[in-house]
């Protein structure tokens, strides 16, 4: 893909998602993540949270 159709792809993007950002960022908590597919949306919210990198294998 050519330069100035990646760099209109990403703006069209950008416009698209901007509104669901400035939803969430209105109407949930930082912990709120939006899963987006072709056929549907999905709102997530992290109750608990357990972060660790022990188990990965380089």
């Amino acid at each position: 893909m050519e330069k100035k159709e990646e760099a209109k792809k990403s703006k069209a993007f950008e416009d698209a998602v901007k509104p669901l950002m400035k939803w969430m960022a209105e109407n949930c908590h930082t912990h709120t993540i939006t899963v987006v597919e072709s056929n549907k949306a999905q709102l997530f919210e992290g109750i608990e949270v357990v972060e660790t990198n022990e188990f990965l294998i380089d």
